[in-house]
């Protein structure tokens, strides 16, 4: 059976949770919540429907920097494999649905972001890396390096990122 690969718009609804799960191998995972949104015709308007939720799962470098720019709240789009875990309790609980990412990033038709790339260090190359540190930290405190930054405060909590003025809606106008 072929894996079903699907892009879902949502909010990050808990903090991203970072972990080590061997040696070299990081992963990161938190929950997104998919509101449905339909054209009430009575109303003229449109109305939430319901909310879809998916625990979200991150490996590798792409755990690293997820853990180092989502936080809760923050509109993103995930594309990743769509997982749908049996019912629990005898077949009438509740479906788990995960996704596996391939690629997590912020909505942009809800605000702005700033990327910063991550560079790596290769084992054994010599050579001057005096800049490496401005092209690795740009905008960013930590560096990038090591495992998820975090360190500029923006309206009461921790970013990674450098967008200190820009304004932050959760919906649009």
């Amino acid at each position: 059976m072929r894996e079903v690969q699907v892009t879902v718009l949502g909010n990050a609804v808990t903090p991203v949770e970072y972990q080590e799960a061997g040696p070299g191998y990081p992963t990161a995972r938190f929950r997104l919540a998919g509101t449905v949104v339909e054209f009430d015709r009575a109303r003229g308007r449109w109305t939430e429907a319901y909310t879809d939720y998916y625990t979200v799962w991150a490996q590798r470098t792409l755990a690293t920097n997820v853990a180092s720019s989502v936080l809760l709240g923050e509109p993103l789009i995930v594309r990743g494999t769509l997982r749908v875990r049996g019912m629990g309790g005898g077949g009438r609980g509740p479906a788990t649905v995960d996704l596996l990412a391939a690629a997590v990033g912020h909505d942009l038709s809800y605000g702005t972001s700033a990327f910063a790339r991550v560079s790596r260090a290769k084992p054994g190359l010599g050579g001057d890396r005096s800049d490496t540190g401005r092209r690795r930290g740009a905008g960013r405190a930590g560096g990038g390096t090591g495992g998820p930054a975090r360190g500029v405060r923006r309206r009461g909590r921790t970013t990674g990122r450098s967008e200190a003025a820009v304004p932050h809606p959760t919906r649009p106008s």
